[in-house]
């Protein structure tokens, strides 16, 4: 599975989207000082994956303008500020740039945009995570068993009476079989439509 297929199936509900700093897209394509931009029309974000780090989330965002792909935006740490922008192309970092300079009506130097790894891979089924306090779904994928299957307790403290397992969950297989298994033994799904 390539990034342009995560971004034919991404869910863009509003319980996947998330908050767009026009301010942080405008820094990313030279625009300096535009700290009065508010909100640009059309721009939205949309989660491809994410984990919750301490009391932020982070992960991988699509961005769209008017329904378009255009960037992502990757941030693996709530200490790693905005996270890193990478655009499609330069045609729609221009075309963001020249949207965002018309609500700035600001100077922009000529500099290249980064740009996005097309031929980046990712997992056919999702990705990891480390600590049970990161999954954010109720639905995991068992590596093991080959299956999706429900988590049916995240915050485990019964393999040692009155101690928190940070790594442990429950799972509950299809035939209502439970089990213990370490996260690491799981992959958490995209946030796609199935």
């Amino acid at each position: 599975m390539n990034i342009l297929d995560l971004v034919k199936n991404i869910d863009k509900s509003e319980y996947n989207s998330n908050w767009v700093d026009s301010n942080h897209y405008a820094e990313s394509l030279g625009i300096a000082h535009c700290n009065s931009l508010d909100v640009c029309p059309g721009l939205k974000s949309y989660w491809i994956w994410k984990r919750y780090d301490t009391d932020s989330y982070v992960g991988l965002e699509f961005i769209f303008l008017n329904d378009e792909f255009i960037a992502t935006n990757t941030t693996t740490g709530r200490k790693n500020g905005d996270g890193e922008i990478n655009y499609l192309n330069q045609e729609v970092a221009d075309k963001l740039r020249d949207l965002l300079l018309q609500l700035l009506n600001h100077a922009y130097p000529e500099d290249i945009a980064p740009l996005i790894d097309l031929n980046a891979t990712f997992d056919d089924i999702g990705y990891k995570v480390d600590y049970t306090s990161e999954l954010l779904t109720s639905t995991v994928y068992h590596i093991e068993s080959q299956q999706y299957v429900s988590v049916a307790q995240k915050f485990v403290n019964e393999q040692i009476p009155g101690r928190y397992m940070p790594s442990v969950i429950k799972i509950k297989f299809n035939s209502g079989e439970t089990e213990y298994v370490d996260i690491s033994s799981c992959l958490v799904p995209y946030n796609t439509i199935k």
